[in-house]
């Protein structure tokens, strides 16, 4: 009997790692009917439902095939995926756990950010060096733009209203730092400088390198309809998927889970022949931010603030307005 309590019990404290640590265990997934809900946005008009695996091999999560797409002669769809609007230098995380940037600089010292959908913020340095002034390019209303001082630390740091101190990336702005002390030119040259800082809401340094951005491969994904695409075993139930599409183009979607214990979004992304791999876990706080841990894609590890116009942002990134507001109103239907 003491054996088998001893076992049990060593079951169970496995059981716990497994949910603590993303495995296979899916406890208190949310798998309850939603029916279909529209909402509209700035970005388009959209359905919340739950998830439709896509049918037969075709592509996209209904079976269309891609806009992006060219029929090869062997019958199957050749994608090609688009190059990302990028700046002409790059920042790469040495760890590549999803802190890449890119950027763009004039000689009146002003610095363009890029994260993956494109330019995001500007950066211009103001006489001395002493502060920058920030400039969120996707949304003018943002409580983010504004004067940030350097502190005694190297920090640039800004008092937002509501908010509380506002710190700019270290490491993005060590890496603009070495652009201003050594110029473009070793840059241009292919000359790469290699540094540590730190990341958002992460004590430890980290390895970056600063170089002039590398060119980004065109890869053709052979996506043949008898293909039988890879079982993806982090996959949890499809009762318990829910997603948000674009009313318009069924292309455009995203797939969710929610945890009702510890009120965990766990955000999918569309592949070929349906649901991708995780790439985000999110919960709304008691405050109204929204707290983001990466799983290795999507916008960075943060707490994201809602905006004038409800959009969720840092002083850098933005999650798109569809998301969050589907993600609202799933919560405005479950509970």
């Amino acid at each position: 009997m003491k054996r088998f309590t001893v076992c049990m019990s060593a079951i169970l404290v496995a059981c716990a790692v497994l949910i603590m640590q993303g495995g296979t265990a899916f406890a208190a997934l949310y798998q309850g009917d939603i029916g279909e809900t529209r909402f509209s946005t700035v970005e388009g008009t959209y359905i919340l439902k739950r998830y439709v695996p896509p049918q037969g091999g075709a592509s996209g999560a209904y079976g269309a095939s891609s806009s992006s797409g060219s029929w090869s002669g062997g019958g199957g769809l050749t994608v090609v995926p688009p190059t990302p609007q990028q700046g002409r230098y790059e920042i790469v995380d040495e760890a590549q756990s999803g802190w890449d940037v890119t950027f763009d600089f004039d000689h009146s010292r002003t610095f363009t950010i890029y994260n993956g959908a494109g330019p995001t913020q500007r950066i211009q340095y103001r006489p001395g060096g002493g502060s920058v002034y920030v400039t969120n390019l996707v949304d003018k209303d943002s409580i983010f733009d504004g004067e940030y001082e350097r502190q005694a630390s190297g920090d640039f740091i800004a008092y937002i209203p509501g908010v509380g101190e506002r710190k700019l990336p270290p490491y993005i702005m060590a890496a603009l730092r070495i652009v201003l002390d050594k110029s473009v030119a070793g840059l241009e040259q292919g000359i790469t400088y290699p540094y540590t800082s730190q990341v958002p809401n992460v004590g430890t340094q980290w390895n970056f390198t600063l170089r002039k951005t590398q060119p980004r491969q065109m890869t053709e994904i052979d996506a043949t309809p008898n293909a039988a695409p890879q079982t993806n075993t982090a996959n949890p139930p499809k009762s318990a998927l829910y997603m948000i599409v674009n009313a318009n183009d069924r292309e455009d979607w995203v797939a969710f889970t929610y945890d009702w214990d510890t009120r965990v979004f766990t955000m999918y992304g569309a592949q070929e022949f349906g649901i991708g791999k995780p790439y985000s876990q999110r919960r709304f706080l008691s405050d109204g931010r929204l707290e983001v841990k990466s799983l290795g894609a999507g916008v960075h590890t943060d707490i994201y603030v809602r905006n004038g116009s409800g959009k969720y942002e840092t002083s850098s990134e933005y999650i798109y307005l569809f998301v969050t507001n589907g993600m609202r109103l799933f919560l405005q239907k479950v509970h």
